[in-house]
């Protein structure tokens, strides 16, 4: 395990609280993140809220509350600790929700996936993107949860209470990203997880980044993937409606 004293560890968020609001989106290493808290939880006897439902809001009682399908909304006037949301190219979201949704996510508990997935399974690859952008910027994406890109759409990128987080980032460095960020919230020494234990390589079970396999729910694990995957209309609908999300976070996405 990697070990950290909050001493000498450098301020990342600025109220010294020993809880951690985790805000991310379905397609935005929400499972990736939750493994890595779990873990994190076993090593320190820490408790972890977990909730995939757009409508949940963070649970005091626990260290840590991981809402998976965060809306902005929802969680607005419930911020009483510091938070972190974490985010995803909307282009390559598009992407990973296309070939996770056609075949490798599970259908158990979501009807909307199922009857999507049919769908899919009868268009071409080209109609499916496009259904697939469709699919992810509705407002009954999952029960009482909408898509990723309705929520990240209307997300409030000015709350100045909330530290955003590339995914692009997270995966490739976790200790530093989000276990550093822990460290600093709880205020006292922490035992993270051996970061190897999240390498590609050791999720996938040898893969490289860029390596692709269709029938993995880690497809490939190279972000960009957009740009040889979207028809142009596509790329040219998400630049014009998440425009100011691509500008502060995603600049090369607009050229």
């Amino acid at each position: 395990m990697v070990f950290f004293n909050s001493a000498n560890a450098s301020s990342i968020l600025a109220t010294p609280l020993r809880r951690l609001l985790v805000l991310t989106h379905h397609k935005c290493a929400s499972t990736f993140v939750a493994f890595y808290l779990e873990k994190l939880c076993a090593l320190n006897r820490l408790r972890m809220f977990r909730s995939h439902l757009g409508t949940a809001q963070p649970q005091p009682e626990s260290d840590f509350s991981l809402l998976t399908n965060a809306t902005y909304t929802q969680i607005e006037d419930a911020i009483d600790a510091p938070a972190v949301h974490i985010i995803r190219n909307p282009l390559d979201i598009i992407v990973s929700a296309y070939y996770s949704h056609r075949s490798t996510h599970s259908l158990d508990g979501w009807p909307h996936l199922r009857d999507q997935r049919r769908v899919l399974m009868q268009s071409s690859k080209e109609a499916g993107l496009f259904l697939t952008l469709a699919f992810l910027e509705r407002t009954e994406f999952f029960p009482k949860t909408s898509g990723p890109l309705h929520a990240l759409e209307r997300w409030n990128f000015d709350d100045t209470r909330i530290r955003t987080i590339r995914m692009e980032d997270l995966v490739t460095d976790i200790s530093s990203m989000l276990g550093q960020t822990v460290v600093n919230v709880m205020q006292t020494e922490i035992n993270l997880p051996e970061p190897e234990d999240f390498s590609f390589e050791r999720i996938t079970g040898g893969r490289r980044v860029g390596e692709v396999d269709d029938a993995s729910h880690y497809r490939s694990g190279r972000p960009g993937n957009w740009r040889e995957e979207l028809p142009e209309p596509i790329i040219a609908y998400v630049r014009a409606h998440f425009h100011d999300l691509l500008q502060r976070h995603y600049p090369d996405a607009l050229a």
